[in-house]
């Protein structure tokens, strides 16, 4: 997973002095430290490993260790450099399959750079690109599903334009993931995709009201080179993907976000085409006692329009309509030091279409923000 990368970036940049020099800014570091019980049910087949192993209801004790960093380099005033690295480690002890108890061991790592710049007085110009990548041992079967490993690579131009309360945006992004597969799950091969799209956007913004609104449509489209389509006419299965939503936000006092998003999907193989839909929520508001709480909800409808035995999703279209409700309450520990009881509901898709698990967690979390 060219986690090695992202450690060795993380690292560099930990040796830099945290302080603002010259033109040097971080923004953010911080390192998590967490433990969490999660339970999983879903009567499902096992499809993500050969061996007959699936269970109705599985649980695990995870232990979880990550480090973000957020920095920016300022040429001058308005010519800027970003980088965030994002690295973690989650390491599971699983129980209540047939055959045998599981330890998976997730590693992630993301990377993301931008640059950006202002377009005379009317806009401004962002190039950026970026890799994320994901490594599973001892992947275990249903329900307790875990995304296989996987890098990605992707990059784009957006072009913002405007001035005042009303602003448009418009941008290209292109992608490409590569999924590892394992001699026990070769079919993980077909889900290799390359995709390309475009977003248009509009923004209304009240700055003396505290909130604004974006409404966008986008198009995307994908090829999948080692997934057959079954059409000797056009042999390798293509989507076309359509999106359109708004999202209002709010900023005072508490933090509000209010988003509505729809997704039709129509593809060329006989893989089932699907409509969704997803209304989500999002609230920050202080509380006694230096407490905060943060509740987040996304609500997801989806439709297949054929239905198809075993059709293989790309892993992320699985999260893109899952059903997910969190609540977070925060508090500070020490002037450096932050702690967070979670609690966290999921209802999403394997990477076998129209096959669900459920999700329940208790997570408690540490955030170290290091003082240089």
């Amino acid at each position: 997973m060219r986690r090695s990368m992202c450690v060795l970036v993380l690292m560099l940049a930990l040796s830099r002095p945290m302080s603002v020099v010259g033109q040097v800014v971080v923004n953010d570091l911080v390192i998590t430290a967490g433990i969490a019980g999660e339970d999983y049910s879903g009567n499902l087949p096992a499809v993500s490993l050969a061996v007959v192993d699936s269970t109705q209801d599985a649980s695990a004790a995870v232990g979880e260790f990550s480090g973000r960093l957020d920095a920016a380099y300022f040429f001058d005033q308005t010519h800027r450099l970003s980088l965030v690295v994002d690295v973690g480690l989650r390491q599971f002890a699983a129980t209540g399959f047939k055959v045998r108890d599981y330890a998976p061991r997730e590693w992630v790592g993301r990377v993301d750079v931008a640059y950006s710049q202002p377009i005379s007085s009317w806009g401004s110009l962002t190039v950026y690109g970026g890799y994320k990548g994901r490594a599973v041992n001892d992947r275990p079967p249903m329900p307790l599903f875990l995304q296989p490993s996987y890098n990605r690579y992707s990059g784009g131009v957006t072009l913002g334009m405007g001035r005042g309360v009303v602003r448009f945006d418009v941008g290209v992004r292109g992608q490409i993931d590569g999924y590892r597969s394992l001699k026990l799950v070769p079919q993980l091969d077909v889900l290799d995709r390359e995709s390309a799209g475009v977003e248009v956007g509009v923004e209304v913004v009240q700055p003396s009201r505290n909130w604004r609104l974006r409404l966008f449509g986008a198009y995307e489209g994908s090829r999948y080179p080692s997934q057959p389509s079954f059409d000797e006419a056009d042999p390798f299965r293509r989507d076309e993907t359509i999106r359109t939503g708004a999202q209002w936000t709010y900023v005072g006092s508490v933090i509000a976000a209010i988003g509505l998003e729809g997704t039709l999907n129509r593809s060329n193989s006989a893989r089932p085409e699907y409509n969704a839909a997803s209304l989500r929520g999002e609230l920050t508001a202080p509380l006694p006692w230096d407490m905060s709480i943060t509740l987040f909800t996304t609500v997801t409808g989806k439709d297949y329009l054929l239905e198809t035995e075993f059709a293989r999703l790309v892993p992320g279209e699985e999260a893109d309509n899952a059903s997910v409700a969190y609540i977070t309450l925060a508090r500070p520990l020490a002037p450096n030091l932050d702690g967070r009881l979670r609690f966290g509901w999921t209802r999403a898709e394997t990477d076998i279409g129209d096959s669900y698990y459920e999700r329940y967690g208790v997570t408690f979390l540490f955030d170290y923000r290091p003082r240089f």
